[in-house]
């Protein structure tokens, strides 16, 4: 029961019905169709494609993801008028509102 995903589909049959009444009930509702627009079964089809794939796939899809990943960061970053801190590097902190920044006094 952990496992299983209710969707909205429902066949048009009365309680107790037989399998060919069934199987007629579902081609004229046209269920497979319906069935696959789902997001389950979107799922599914995904989680299967991915246990078929080999170790240089995975690598494949592992590089393909971060690519993607960096690319949305930047873009993102872009349009909100941020700028994405660099490896290792703490972003500076927002001065608080209503004060200007303080300066640092040079050496002599």
């Amino acid at each position: 029961m952990a496992r299983l995903s209710a969707t909205k589909l429902a066949l048009p049959i009365l309680r107790g019905a037989r399998t060919g009444t069934i199987a007629k009930a579902a081609k004229k509702f046209d269920l497979d169709a319906k069935w696959k627009k789902t997001t389950v079964c979107q799922k599914m089809e995904r989680f299967s494609k991915r246990n078929s794939l080999n170790d240089f796939e995975r690598f494949q899809v592992m590089v393909k993801r971060s690519q993607r990943s960096y690319l949305v960061k930047r873009l993102t970053a872009k349009f909100m008028g941020k700028k994405p801190a660099g490896k290792g590097k703490a972003p500076a902190p927002a001065p608080a509102k209503g004060k200007a920044p303080k300066e640092k006094k040079a050496k002599k």
